[in-house]
């Protein structure tokens, strides 16, 4: 430092300090010991990680480390610890990276300050303000349980005014302008003249008045009221009366109200879970004395999660009132609808005197399981997976009749969701299994034994390897390499795939940097994702993130999706798709034709690569069909500038059928099955070897 920033830093509450490459703390300023009150050698040799009293995997202090790992700089970090005088301390730190005129990273430099002080009023204010928020509400909610509401009235301007309750008590709009006629002149006659003669007495006397009377805010409403009012005084003189007004109508029709509220989701107006589940343990007892059939069906909405966090609590709101409108509009005299929680609803059907009848029922009220929801202008497709279990057929109890639905629902959803899924005898079997293969996958994840394999793209014409599609693989200590159709059961989790999609990406962009490093030419690099994963919050974000820590450039990575993929969210996966695109990620459209509406897709979604589905492939040379489809969707392609790629090639008919509908590039077990990343490069060195080979013998 220069004797100007030395002395500057001295008589400054900041202490400057540096760091080494591994992000040690070598170098404190002088003044260091004076305003912290311990010695240098306290701190010297240690990170700021080992110093900070807060967890590693606390958000702040990851959040901190990735800025470190990133080399990138930081201001106002705080940081708890316990090294020195008076226990708990905070400190602020701002800094930034050092590097020597050859780029290489020597550590980090900066200021650091005691902000102990600020924290604790920080702490104490906002304490404060919780108290009296705190306070407010639970005078709110003491003002509307009770349906107990305050009054004022200024003697001298005449002014009424009224706290919300008062005004639901009248029955007009909160803040309405009352004059002293309107608020008495609603009471009845006797009343009226009961409640002059108090306020009267009270303005005189100074003792308050306690009453109870006859309230008429409209012709078509009586309501008994209890009104206490005070007086304020001042020298003497009456200048304010105040006091609080209650609703203290028949305790019948009180409890009555309460009673609804408990039973009733305040959100979409429907029978709660508890409600659900007294009318459900009901109906189930009646059906055995009455000889007939009924069912408690669980309606889950697929991908309300990706919904939710994609347009926020206000647009999920606003579809959860949408689908019990739906529910409620197919529902007949035999059923009743109720939401559970969150995104789950549950119908249920009495009075079915065969089991023919019954599930007859069922298909014909969930037959359309996709509906749509208008929300500030755009429009969300919602679909819905159902799960269903017969009673007394499949349990005569609500406890078992809810777990076999539960089952039947899942059952649903692994079968592709938007699906109707009937309790049968052998789903608690299958159940257990998949949990069986499910918790050893995640034990395989954790391991690190779920890795990309790589299967080439080549160019048709030339031969030469443009690429290579990532595949997750299973390598499995009793059974092998496996490949995800073994493990397909792992996708019906929500959670792992993501987790699937993370681990996926981290170990291709491992071996990308590793052939980068040592210049392989590899081409693009293909990598599936669902819209499980596509839909996570920050998802470009992070994939952008992840491709800079591995100095891999975005130009090098494909993004496929399925056209199921596209279809299930089309209008949240659009947007991701052209954020995606924005970083200079291609992507690519996996599976053409299989799927639905696929010339729309063409139109809507932004794409660059067409991968032709292996069943057009595997059918050219003895189906007519396959050709013509092929022959139109490369044409489509040229017209449109998309690549388009068959897959599923195993034989060199397949390819020079492929060359002869002027199909670009091509993929399959032909080339090569999907290998190890470590077995890439010299499967290009044997590539360019047969090339070179090729050309000489044509020579």
């Amino acid at each position: 430092m220069t004797h100007r920033f030395s002395d500057l830093v001295a008589n400054s509450e900041f202490w400057a300090w540096e760091t080494d490459n591994a992000l040690r703390i070598v170098f404190l300023s002088d003044n260091f010991e004076t305003l912290t009150g311990f010695p240098k050698e306290a701190v010297l040799g240690f990170t700021q990680g080992e110093l900070c009293e807060r967890p590693p995997d606390d958000p702040t202090v990851a959040e901190h480390a990735e800025t470190f790992a990133a080399r990138q700089p930081f201001r106002g970090f705080r940081c708890p610890t316990t090294i020195g005088k008076g226990g708990l301390r905070w400190i602020e730190s701002s800094g930034q990276p050092c590097y020597d005129d050859n780029g290489r990273f020597l550590g980090y430099c900066g200021l650091s300050r005691d902000v102990t002080a600020d924290m604790q009023v920080s702490a104490q204010l906002e304490k404060a303000g919780r108290d009296m928020r705190i306070s407010e509400t639970v005078f709110h909610h003491v003002e509307r349980i009770a349906k107990i509401g305050a009054w004022t009235l200024d003697l001298r301007s005449k002014n009424v005014t009224w706290t919300d309750e008062v005004y639901r008590i009248y029955g007009l709009p909160p803040g309405s302008v009352v004059t002293v006629d309107e608020a008495i002149g609603s009471f009845g006659e006797d009343s009226l003249r009961d409640l002059q003669v108090a306020m009267d007495w009270t303005i005189e006397t100074g003792e308050p008045f306690d009453l109870t009377l006859n309230l008429h805010p409209d012709a078509q409403t009586m309501r008994w009221v209890r009104v206490i009012g005070e007086a304020e005084r001042v020298k003497g003189e009456t200048v304010t009366l105040f006091g609080t007004i209650q609703d203290v109508t028949a305790e019948r029709t009180r409890q009555d109200e309460f009673r609804k509220l408990a039973e009733t989701d305040h959100l979409t107006g429907l029978s709660n879970r508890a409600a659900f589940q007294a009318e459900a343990r009901s109906a189930i007892e009646d059906s055995a004395r009455d000889k007939c059939y009924g069912a408690v069906c669980l309606v889950d909405l697929d991908r309300f999660k990706q919904t939710n966090d994609h347009f926020g609590h206000a647009a999920g709101d606003a579809v959860l009132k949408q689908t019990s409108a739906w529910l409620t509009s197919v529902a007949e005299e035999d059923s009743s609808v109720a939401r559970l929680g969150g995104d789950e609803f549950a119908v249920l059907l009495t009075g079915f005197r065969t089991l023919a009848d019954l599930d007859a029922a069922v298909e014909d009220r969930f037959s359309r399981l996709l509906h749509k929801v208008d929300f500030q202008g755009r429009t969300l497709e919602i679909c819905a997976s159902v799960g269903y279990a017969i009673f007394p057929k499949d349990g005569n109890t609500f406890e078992e009749v809810i777990a076999c639905a539960d089952l039947a629902l899942y059952d649903s959803k692994s079968r592709g969701r938007r699906k109707i899924g009937k309790y049968r005898p052998r789903l608690g079997t299958e159940f257990a299994r998949k949990m069986d293969l499910i918790n050893a996958f995640k034990e395989a994840l954790a391991g690190g034994h779920v890795v990309p394999h790589y299967q080439p793209i080549v160019e048709l014409e030339t031969g030469r390897v443009s690429g290579f599609e990532a595949l997750a693989r299973w390598d499995h200590p009793d059974k092998g390499v496996l490949a995800a159709g073994q493990f397909s059961d792992v996708f019906d989790d929500p959670e792992l795939v993501v987790e699937i999609g993370k681990v996926v990406l981290d170990g291709v962009m491992r071996d990308l940097e590793g052939w980068n490093g040592k210049g392989v030419p590899f081409g693009r690099v293909g990598i599936n994702f669902t819209d499980v994963n596509l839909l996570e919050p920050g998802f470009p974000l992070d994939l952008s993130a992840r491709v800079g820590r591995a100095s891999v450039r975005p130009q090098q990575l494909i993004v496929e999706v399925t056209e199921n993929t596209v279809f299930k969210s089309q209008t949240l996966i659009v947007d991701v798709l052209e954020q995606i695109r924005s970083l200079g990620v291609l992507v690519a459209l996996d599976d053409f034709g299989t799927g639905y509406s696929s010339l729309t897709h063409l139109q809507d979604i932004p794409f660059d690569i067409l991968k032709i589905d292996k069943s057009f492939t595997r059918g050219i040379g003895s189906s007519a069909a396959s050709r013509a489809i092929i022959r139109s969707v490369v044409g489509l392609g040229k017209a449109l500038g998309y690549t388009t790629v068959a897959e599923g090639i195993e034989t060199q008919a397949d390819i020079d059928g492929l060359k002869a509908l002027e199909c670009e590039r091509g993929q399959g077990f032909y080339f090569a099955r999907p290998m190890p990343g470590d077995a890439v490069p010299g499967f290009l060195a044997g590539r360019k070897v047969s090339e070179r080979s090729a050309k000489h013998k044509a020579s």
